[in-house]
């Protein structure tokens, strides 16, 4: 994998984001690298597979969303409020042997982050907004029937107004 090089704050965002779950053992030892559908990688013009195998589980992607802004929400600087989706699929009906450990590993990377998201000093909040486990039924040819995490996460970015975009 090969992250960008780009500065922007949303690109450093989403890297940082990867960062810090990959960065705890728990998640990191639960998603094999081949797993994670990284939108980061400036060699994968197209990171979904177009069929999901047995081994490509569980599989997680973290996607950008939609956000507000705040132009010169005060005299020095911008707000923008980000949010994210992690999703995990799993593949698996068994939610204690499967889902429930990934998903734990979520919260906690995140509860544990007290609002700090390593080498994003602009970004003042990070929370885990919403939570959803939902059980797959669907079109078995992309991803097989199993139970799949959705968590939305909010990240508030300020930015410097003078020199900073």
């Amino acid at each position: 994998m090969t992250p960008t090089t780009q500065t922007d704050p949303f690109s450093a965002t989403l890297q940082a984001l990867w960062g810090l779950l990959l960065a705890d053992k728990g998640f990191a030892a639960l998603c094999r690298p081949g797993n994670q559908v990284r939108f980061d990688d400036a060699q994968d013009r197209q990171p979904l597979k177009p069929q999901t195998q047995a081994a490509d589980l569980p599989e997680v992607i973290i996607m950008p969303g939609a956000g507000t802004s705040t132009a010169g929400v005060t005299s020095s600087s911008h707000r923008i409020v980000k949010n994210w989706t992690i999703q995990i699929d799993t593949g698996d009906q068994r939610f204690a042997q499967i889902l429930a450990p990934l998903q734990f590993r979520v919260f906690a990377v995140l509860a544990n982050s007290v609002d700090v998201l390593p080498g994003c000093d602009f970004v003042k909040k990070l929370r885990l907004m919403t939570d959803q486990d939902i059980l797959v039924t669907g079109n078995e040819q992309q991803v097989p029937r199993g139970w799949r995490l959705v968590a939305g996460v909010m990240t508030e970015l300020w930015l410097p107004r003078t020199g900073g975009l």
